[in-house]
């Protein structure tokens, strides 16, 4: 078994969301003490789903302890998709904390 646990593993290490998912040693540390925790399989060491959609261009709103949010949409006012940006996920913005 292999499960998906972030807000839980951030719960039972103290860790807050908003270092969780902008440090990739967060994540490792917060996902190894789960999986010495609950014994498991193995780990699913990710984040949330607005990583590719800020490197293109959205706005992120980090709160302390819950999940990262949308303060603003590239597309929002004129939906022109030349307004979007290409991604390269070796440098743009928290893409390399995946890596």
């Amino acid at each position: 078994m292999i499960p998906l646990i972030i807000q839980h593993a951030l719960h039972i290490t103290g860790i807050p969301h908003s270092a969780y998912s902008r440090n990739p040693v967060k994540m490792a540390e917060t996902q190894l003490f789960a999986l010495a925790e609950y014994r498991v399989d193995g780990l699913h060491i990710t984040t949330d789903n607005q990583v590719i959609s800020e490197a293109m261009g959205c706005r992120i709103h980090f709160p302390y302890d819950e999940p990262p949010q949308y303060a603003a949409l590239v597309l929002a006012e004129d939906k022109k998709h030349s307004r979007l940006k290409a991604i390269n996920p070796a440098a743009d913005d928290r893409m390399p904390v995946l890596g």
